[in-house]
């Protein structure tokens, strides 16, 4: 059966996110995770996917957003808002790691309400990976304060 991670940047360019789970490092912690399939939702992105570990497909955008996050067991994410409340809604096991190339730096304010097991760095990108399959069930509520949290998405999704 298949098992897949879905590594999103949202609409604009992350490069340094997919070329971080682009490594065959990170693709062989994955494979021994279990994982057999990874799709790369690139948005603006010029980086060419090089590492074919795992079965591996490589899209743009996508119409349908969540159906390809309910089609995956881990999402290595942007922390952009919307994605985020998409992941959480969903109840799926993630990784969010802040995009410092967006403008505002809005999504340093997600991270910091964000709790640390949910949040990663770039350079710490495979033990988060470790911890978040080793997670089960539903994570949105181990987030802290939940109306903290609630603040900083409407204050984001406001700007």
């Amino acid at each position: 059966m298949a098992k897949q991670v879905l590594v999103t940047v949202g609409t604009t360019s992350f490069d340094e996110l997919i070329a971080a789970v682009d490594t065959d490092i990170v693709q062989h912690e994955l494979q021994k995770l279990g994982y057999t399939h990874i799709c790369y939702q690139t948005g603006r992105s010029l980086y060419k996917v090089k590492s074919a570990i795992l079965k591996t497909s490589v899209l743009q955008f996508d119409h349908d957003f969540d159906k390809l996050i309910n089609q995956s067991e881990l999402i290595i994410s942007h922390m952009g808002a919307g994605t985020v409340i998409d992941v959480f809604n969903a109840k799926k096991k993630a990784i969010f790691i802040p995009n410092h190339n967006v403008a505002g730096n809005h999504q340093m304010e997600l991270y910091n309400v964000m709790d640390e097991c949910y949040k990663a760095r770039l350079d710490n990108l495979i033990s988060k990976i470790k911890h978040a399959t080793e997670t089960t069930g539903p994570f949105f509520h181990l987030l802290l304060p939940p109306t903290r949290l609630k603040e900083a998405i409407e204050n984001t999704l406001s700007q």
